[in-house]
């Protein structure tokens, strides 16, 4: 990683104002991520002191190329800003990973073994798996990260999570039904929400080793690898993954003919899919809590897609009620298609 400090240094060897040009391929001789983030969020940089004269405009360069001033703020501070937001993103990226890791392999550990399984009402089923998963993120993000927030499926709320700005939104086991029948699409489900905003998601199957993350304006990744959205822009070339419950109670009986529909397994595990390019969308007929879905909307949206809930409204994360709306996530090019399809069909909670 290239510091701050010497960023600012090298920097200062091109006389300002700098040709935009010359100042990008400096940022790519010095293969520092940082510059991505920085230019990913030229009004943020603005408003640290970065004066960026006339729209990049020409001032006065015979060449008319764009030229790049400094303000009257320190380029190195608005660097060493940008660069520590980056870090503090990366290091949680990091942390949440070690914790869906260990959690999975808790999960892995009692996977085809004969445990039992105690009913939450209308909450569904609760294994052992479920309770070890959430004993070892927690134990984890709470190290971590004492003063945040936290809420789990398995974790008695706390109403002190309401103040915070940074909230850990965890499902330790989405898929339960999967994970007890043997079916292999389930995942340890972990997001962070900031300001209401699912900012980081990490989605990991332990059973196909699968790491599904994302970063909020940085991108997503699968085990690693950069990934994105699929590029189809054709409703009737897309196929959309859904539930198995809800199409088994006939919930999707109106659609069938209309798009394209696959029934996979849990929810986050779905988003996960459509993040990685496997599937146009998901869309669900009824609600979802805030653990199902918010790790999955953060990967989605990194990953270039598009998740609102069925009325076209963006999510709201750490609220009172954590029940949601029915949730539609698209690689955004046919987002547009499916709700208007959704809502002709009236497709709707039961």
């Amino acid at each position: 990683m290239v510091i701050s400090a010497t960023i600012a240094r090298s920097a200062s060897a091109l006389s300002p104002p700098w040709p935009l040009g010359d100042f990008l391929g400096f940022a790519r001789r010095f293969n520092c991520d940082v510059f991505g983030y920085l230019f990913g969020n030229i009004l943020r940089l603005t408003e640290l002191d970065l004066n960026f004269r006339s729209g990049f405009g020409s001032d006065n360069r015979a060449d008319g190329h764009a030229a790049l001033w400094p303000g009257d703020g320190c380029l190195a501070a608005a660097l060493a800003s940008l660069e520590g937001e980056w870090l503090i993103m990366q290091q949680a990226l990091a942390v949440a990973i070690d914790a869906a890791h260990a959690a999975g392999r808790a999960i892995r550990d009692l996977y085809g073994r004969d445990i039992a399984i105690r009913q939450k009402g209308e909450a569904g089923p609760v294994t052992e798996a479920d309770l070890a998963s959430d004993a070892c993120i927690h134990r984890i993000l709470r190290q971590a990260y004492p003063d945040d927030g936290w809420v789990s499926e398995e974790t008695a709320d706390r109403p002190d999570r309401l103040a915070k700005s940074r909230v850990w939104i965890v499902d330790p086991l989405d898929g339960t039904w999967e994970f007890t029948t043997g079916v292999p699409e389930f995942v340890v489900s972990i997001a962070l929400s900031v300001e209401g905003v699912a900012v980081l998601g990490v989605l990991y199957n332990p059973i196909t080793e699968e790491t599904f993350c994302g970063l909020r304006g940085e991108g997503a990744w699968l085990n690693g690898v950069p990934m994105a959205v699929s590029s189809t822009a054709d409703l009737a070339s897309s196929t959309f993954c859904v539930s198995r419950t809800e199409s088994g109670r006939g919930l999707l009986k109106g659609l069938e003919a209309r798009l394209n529909l696959q029934p996979r397994g849990s929810v986050a595990y779905k988003c996960g899919l459509v993040a990685a390019g496997r599937y146009e969308g998901v869309f669900t007929c009824n609600p979802r809590n805030e653990w199902d879905i918010c790790a999955g909307v953060a990967i989605i949206e990194a990953a270039g897609g598009r998740v609102t809930d069925r009325q076209g409204e963006p999510y709201r994360f750490n609220q009172r009620d954590p029940l949601k709306r029915p949730l539609a996530g698209t690689n955004t090019h046919v987002h547009a298609a499916l709700m208007a399809v959704l809502a002709e069909a009236g497709a709707g909670p039961r």
